[in-house]
């Protein structure tokens, strides 16, 4: 019979969420943290993150160990590194991993200490971390919610969220649309030098150079119906996620784990070949034709499609939040009992 925790254990633990100096991890410790709360109203946690100064962090190491020394159960969730230098503080320590940043460290430290338990974001990270597979389990994971209401949306407007990344098919997309000057405006966010040559003489792109953040970042996934995630690689997929969630209507790559997001329902799988791997995380290589080919079959598709299609993407979003949040309930019954 399934074990739950009673509210007298529960009021016994101290969560710790660690996670280093990016906004990706930043946002991971969120998500995670809010599925937590709903969980477990009663157990208490805290986030402990990268950016903070060394005074914060000494300061929320020290209360740590002061709740410790109080009779609290400490549980530590390690956000893509595991803290090493801490993982003998805590009476349960939990990784949740991203294949594609599963650095030398992280790697040999996890591999050594079969305590630290994996808890996979995806179905491609547990295949990936199959080698532990006895302490390897598939939790799921979400992005934050970037609905709201302002406005229409727009699904003659493509957007192209690249970021810092190159690892988002960005050039693909570029050659695309230099290709087709009778295509819509595609609005193209990126950092990326070589990205901003390629796409700046292209007449139908709107390219932006600068980090998107606050309502401008809102505004923008908002307005655009159609999201072009064709990622060459993912630990996750919080830009593909978050998408779902405005209610755009996805194209992104045939490949793992981008595939396990989106569904024909609310988007498009474009094929891909075998690309470059890192660390434990597969790559993958669009393929152009076929990329060209979804973007002119949606140019040409009515809008009562792109109306439903918008629907089922935010019913997916919530799908793929209740079940993560539903498999923190399940896991962590059984751990803080």
């Amino acid at each position: 019979m399934k074990k739950t925790p009673t509210v007298k254990q529960t009021q016994k633990i101290h969560v710790a969420i660690l996670s280093g100096n990016s906004l990706g991890l930043e946002n991971d410790s969120v998500v995670f943290q809010s599925a937590l709360r709903k969980a477990f109203p009663n157990v208490r946690s805290n986030l402990l993150l990268g950016k903070e100064s060394s005074f914060q962090k000494a300061l929320a190491l020290f209360k740590l160990f002061a709740q410790r020394l109080r009779g609290k159960t400490l549980v530590f969730i390690h956000m893509e590194e595991v803290q090493s230098k801490l993982v003998w503080a805590a009476s349960q320590n939990y990784l949740i991993p991203n294949q594609d940043w599963f650095r030398s460290h992280t790697e040999k430290t996890t591999l050594a200490n079969k305590r630290i338990v994996l808890l996979c974001k995806t179905k491609d990270a547990l295949r990936a971390f199959s080698d532990m597979e006895e302490r390897a389990h598939y939790l799921g994971f979400s992005s934050l919610d970037r609905h709201h209401y302002k406005g229409g949306k727009d699904f003659n407007c493509y957007l192209h969220l690249a970021g810092k990344s190159e690892k988002k098919g960005t050039l693909s997309v570029i050659e695309a649309w230099k290709r087709h000057p009778e295509w819509p405006t595609l609005t193209l966010q990126t950092t990326v030098d070589d990205h901003i040559q390629a796409a700046r003489n292209i007449e139908n792109i709107h390219l932006i150079t600068d980090n998107q953040t606050g309502e401008d970042l809102l505004t923008l996934m908002n307005s655009h119906g159609v999201h072009l995630c064709v990622s060459e690689m993912e630990g996750f997929g919080h830009y593909i996620v978050e998408a779902l969630s405005t209610g755009a209507v996805v194209l992104t790559t045939d490949g793992a784990p981008m595939n396990e997001l989106v569904t024909p329902s609310c988007g498009f799988l474009v094929s891909c070949r075998n690309g470059e791997n890192q660390y434990r995380a597969k790559g993958f290589k669009i393929d152009q034709t076929d990329l060209e080919n979804t973007i002119q079959k949606l140019t040409k598709m009515p809008l009562e499609d792109f109306l439903t299609m918008s629907e089922n993407s935010r019913h997916r979003y919530l799908e793929l939040t209740s079940q993560f949040e539903t498999n923190v309930k399940h896991f962590f019954d059984e751990s803080f009992s």
